[in-house]
């Protein structure tokens, strides 16, 4: 359900209304000598981009984007006048809001003194709803503009945001259901918190406040099972978190348990969103619930079949019938193997994924301090994380897209401190061949964790608070004994580039959509990918930071058009110790892009003679250091005509 807010500004031009989508990702505004002449705006419906433009004289133009779909526009303002000689007024400026808590710079016209020239206006929602689209009225100028805004449907049950008025006001939205809450800390404070939310087959995450601490999650088995009840407290601030399930599961208690208490629950209904109030910390929050769907009918019996007559004898001639085929059998479950160490902490369970791509560690003064896992499953990326982060910051190690860990040896010890044993080192081993040093502290009490088949680790188990108590892992059965069971077809093309940043690898899909590149002052600032899988669009992770400089978009025809070539310079820039990536270029079976970025520097080409290109990896910072490229054999189907 949407609300829509009236339009600010004149009266001419024709009426339009984007109506209502998911979110609004960027906003591109242009200007002229007078007036606000130009609008296009990108919006989300259903995992998909769409584009719709307002004015016809672009002007000067300048783009305000979002981290979309973590953070969205939650009110639209700016500033209109009346123009000599066009007898009505028209739009002067624009400015925007985020669930963030950030102001986009003004894009249009403004005073002396900065503030926007005319008469200012500012329309948001009650209660921060998010932006879902925007009418209003054009010609060769924007003559006016208004907000649709998330509102509240008469089904739901809302509860109110309890807590503080300080911070920023934000609203979700209503989901179909919630698949995962993260809740971090700054002290006694709840600071920060993400929610990933299920939407159809996809998921969509928002995040609010500042993350301090590593934060730590509760997984719902969704659609199987749905959070029944939020409890927590207010002390000043959101000062702890508590949800309960329809499996009569309760997650632990996230933060510190003072001040007033408040619980969120609605007999027969499921949470579906949240909304609140954030800055630094969480200031306040609300829920949204949803009915229950009402319970499918047992389907009537069938009434008895009358008795089949009794069948002539066959001819001797007859030919017997095959046996049916014997179906398939079902794959072997993973096998969960128990956890090493001792017996402190709290669990957690991370359950079993397709493949692990890597693994951060983080020490502390006495031994592993906090772990965090990358894991692929259905081709997406996920994360889990546990213990705690120290200053001391994180190692990586990384597991080649065509290899899968075997074993690891955990090191465990009494420590001074603590009441039972803890995890001081890991060390990982994989099928290639490969062991990675020693993450920490070896002791002389070395344990072997693996399930003793050969068995590829596809998730991790264990317990953990401030320190790493105990690690266990799931193993899943390999379609062959001799050889990954990824394909090895594919082939990695190594990364071209400077040697900073962290490294990052999406990994092999069916095929690239569309390429997204961020510029900075120097080099590429950004690079996100948006793959095929299957009969899913598959949108990766953003590598580097983005600037207000903007995103260029390169868009394919999948599944007809594929990458074949990426070209690119890189090059050494003033204040960054490693090379960075200046501009990159893409070539297709069917044409070659534009070059996204500068042309200056060392040039590189990375492709394979009959290869197409179905994945990127590379190594990233504020700026995006390296590229490399996953490529598999092109395929070409031929038909003979006699």
């Amino acid at each position: 359900m949407s609300e829509k807010v009236g339009a600010m500004g004149g009266n001419k031009g024709g009426a339009f209304d984007d109506g209502v989508f998911d979110g609004v990702k960027k906003v591109i505004v242009g200007k002229d000598f007078n007036n606000v002449t130009y609008i296009k705006v990108e919006y989300e419906k259903d995992g998909k981009f769409e584009i719709r433009e307002h004015g016809t004289n672009r002007g000067q133009l300048k783009e305000f984007s979002v981290d979309y779909p973590n953070e969205y526009i939650t009110a639209v303002g700016g500033s209109y006048d009346t123009v000599f000689g066009y007898g009505s007024a028209l739009i002067k400026s624009l400015l925007f809001k985020t669930s963030y808590g950030r102001t986009s710079p003004i894009l249009g016209h403004t005073t002396l003194l900065g503030n926007p020239a005319g008469k200012e206006f500012m329309l948001e929602s009650k209660y921060g709803g998010k932006l879902l689209g925007f009418h209003g009225r054009s010609g060769e100028a924007l003559d006016a503009i208004g907000p649709h805004f998330f509102a509240v449907n008469s089904s739901l049950k809302h509860f109110k945001p309890q807590g503080g008025n300080g911070g920023s006001a934000w609203d979700d939205g209503a989901f179909d259901g919630v698949r995962k809450v993260l809740v971090g800390r700054n002290g006694k404070f709840v600071s920060y918190v993400r929610f990933e939310y299920a939407k159809g087959e996809r998921m969509v995450p928002h995040a609010h406040g500042k993350r301090q601490e590593a934060p730590q999650e509760f997984v719902v088995d969704y659609p199987n099972e749905h959070i029944t009840s939020v409890e927590g407290t207010i002390d000043g601030y959101l000062s702890s978190l508590k949800f309960t399930t329809s499996k009569g599961r309760t997650s632990p208690v996230f933060g510190n348990v003072v001040g007033s208490k408040f619980v969120f629950e609605e007999t027969s209904f499921k949470l579906v969103g949240f909304c609140g109030r954030s800055g630094e910390a969480i200031d306040a929050l609300g829920a949204h619930f949803a009915p229950l769907p009402a319970p499918t009918p047992a389907p009537a019996p069938a009434p008895a079949p009358a008795p089949a007559p009794a069948p002539s004898p066959a001819p001797a001639s007859a030919p017997v019938p095959a046996p049916a085929p014997t179906p398939a059998p079902a794959p072997a479950p993973p096998n969960k193997v128990e956890a090493l160490g001792g017996n402190g902490g709290t669990i957690f369970d991370d359950g079993a994924f397709d493949h692990v791509r890597k693994v951060y560690i983080g020490q502390g003064d006495s031994g592993v301090a906090y772990v965090k896992f990358e894991y692929r499953k259905d081709g997406k990326r996920e994360t889990r994380e546990h213990g705690k982060m120290t200053v001391l910051g994180t190692e990586e190690f990384e597991v080649e897209s065509d290899d899968y860990i075997t074993s690891i040896e955990v090191s465990v010890d009494n420590v001074f401190g603590f009441k039972s044993e803890i995890v001081t080192s890991l060390v990982f081993k994989t099928f290639k061949g490969i062991t990675s040093q020693p993450f920490g502290m070896e002791t002389e009490k070395k344990l072997e964790l693996k399930d003793g088949k050969g068995g590829k680790l596809v998730g991790f188990h264990g317990k953990a608070s401030d320190v790493l108590y105990a690690l266990g892992a799931y193993f899943a059965p390999t379609t062959n004994s001799t050889t990954p069971s990824t394909p090895s077809t594919s082939k990695k093309l190594q990364a071209r580039g400077g040697n900073g940043g962290a490294s990052w690898d999406d990994g092999v899909f069916d095929g690239v959509r569309k390429i997204l590149v961020g510029q900075g002052n120097d080099g590429v600032a950004f690079v996100t990918f948006e793959y095929n899988k299957g009969s899913q669009a598959i949108l990766g992770d953003r590598h580097g930071k983005q600037t207000l400089l903007g995103t260029e978009t390169f868009e394919l025809d999948y599944p007809s058009e594929y990458i074949t070539s990426v070209e690119g310079y890189y090059d050494k820039i003033f204040g960054v110790e490693a090379e960075v990536v200046t501009s990159l270029t893409f070539k297709t079976n069917k044409r070659t892009s534009q070059p996204f970025g500068m042309t200056a520097g060392e040039h590189f080409e990375l492709n394979e003679d009959g290869y197409k290109i179905v994945g990127f990896h590379g190594k990233a910072g504020d700026l995006v250091h390296q590229i490399g490229v996953h490529a598999v054999p092109i395929f070409t189907n031929y038909r003979c005509v006699f």
